[in-house]
């Protein structure tokens, strides 16, 4: 047993301060980006949904009435879903080093 303490205090209790030195600062940095990141985006989307509706200003109450029947708003919505989604994903992605198992086949030729 008393090997065992001499090697919890020789190897392992040295190396806890940079181990959550590292870590420490590997979620500052994780937190700082992501607001950054989010706050970012959020501005976007906010700037293009402003747009629209400032342009949807000019549009005629029947055209508006058809716009609304026909999903319109719910279209808006999709798209600027999916480009978050693809941001996000993208960004995932590249922060964590991931490469898909696919890969374009090599030509013989």
């Amino acid at each position: 047993m008393q090997y065992f303490i001499g090697f919890l205090a020789t190897v392992l209790v040295p190396l806890i301060p940079s181990l959550a030195k590292g870590l420490a600062t590997y979620v500052a940095l994780s937190v700082g980006f992501s607001l950054v990141a989010y706050t970012g985006v959020s501005m976007a989307i906010d700037s293009i949904a402003d747009y629209i509706q400032s342009n949807m200003n000019g549009v005629t109450p029947k055209l508006a009435a058809l716009m609304g029947m026909a999903g319109v708003d719910t279209y808006i919505n999709v798209v600027l879903t999916c480009v978050v989604f693809s941001f996000t994903l993208n960004g995932l992605m590249s922060a964590t080093g991931y490469r898909p198992s696919w890969r374009k086949p090599i030509d013989p030729a």
